[in-house]
């Protein structure tokens, strides 16, 4: 029986829809580290400065791909912060985008500095932070990208919903300052990674490479609406994360400081930017020099 458009409900979705939108609570995570400063010690406050510099770049990056997503004006069905549990294992998603001819699952890279992918699939970053430089590697999410699709096969046809449907990976560069050498990588490893301007040709392509199977449109849906609802939230201690020493042991106090930077909080996307706690004398990221300090590059 021959399909035309009306049985894959192409009339019904125009342009990218969020079944779980961007979440700007995600500055929550900021205001909690905010609220834990005074109770901190010297080391522990240097720590909580960078996670607190780790979250601002996350923010605007993962922001960058959303607004990349949302002027696609492709027919997608899209959810962003997403962790599943499923089968013993639990995977967090940045964004999981649903078309009629695949799904792609975004991890967005909040790289900054320069950061480097050698011959052997090994990252590195190395950016300036107050008077000294920092190196350190990255969890590589090469390794990682074949797991994640398996992972997600296995979810979507344990509830029944998709078996043939192309599943994909890719890591998003989110920043417009980031030096990515890439040089030495091999060429399969360099296609996994591409700057977040580029997302829009990349789905195009997608789009292009699969057109023998499709999905239709209520069918998209179905699939975001249950993978919205088996979405378990991530509670992160941050106590416990970053080993932090805590001076006082009054749990009362810290719960009040907690409590008093929600009620501040006017626009939540600021809190990234600006103190939230009326107490906090200066701004951390004012007087921290930004790693955002060089142009995007692919060398």
């Amino acid at each position: 029986m021959e399909l035309n458009s009306k049985d894959f409900g192409y009339t019904n979705i125009k342009e990218p829809e969020f079944v779980k939108d961007f979440n700007f609570e995600q500055s929550v995570h900021s205001n909690e580290l905010l609220s834990l400063m005074d109770y901190a010690s010297k080391d522990s406050r240097a720590k909580i400065e960078k996670e607190l510099l780790i979250i601002k770049n996350s923010f605007f990056s993962e922001k960058n791909v959303y607004n990349e997503i949302k002027k696609s004006r492709l027919p997608l069905v899209c959810l962003h912060d997403i962790r599943l549990e499923h089968r013993g294992l639990d995977i967090e998603f940045d964004f999981i985008v649903i078309a009629s001819e695949f799904i792609l699952m975004i991890e967005t890279k909040p790289f900054f500095g320069d950061v480097t992918i050698n011959f052997k699939k090994e990252i590195t970053r190395a950016y300036p932070y107050k008077d000294q430089t920092i190196k350190e590697s990255i969890s590589s999410q090469i390794v990682k990208t074949d797991r994640n699709i398996k992972f997600l096969e296995r979810f979507l046809r344990d509830n029944r919903l998709v078996k043939d449907v192309p599943i994909y990976q890719i890591a998003v560069i989110g920043s417009d300052e980031t030096r990515l050498k890439s040089r030495f990588a091999k060429a399969s490893v360099k296609k996994q990674f591409i700057h977040y301007t580029e997302l829009i040709k990349k789905m195009n392509e997608y789009i292009k490479k699969n057109q023998t199977s499709k999905i239709g449109h209520n069918q998209m849906r179905e699939i975001a609406d249950v993978i919205y609802k088996e979405h378990k939230p991530v509670v992160v201690d941050y106590e416990k994360k970053l080993n932090l020493s805590i001076i006082t042991s009054d749990s009362k106090n810290i719960k009040q400081k907690k409590d008093q930077v929600k009620d501040t909080v006017e626009d939540p996307s600021e809190a990234l930017l600006y103190k939230t706690v009326k107490d906090a004398k200066k701004d951390l990221f004012k007087n921290t020099k930004s790693p955002f300090y060089r142009g995007y590059k692919k060398q």
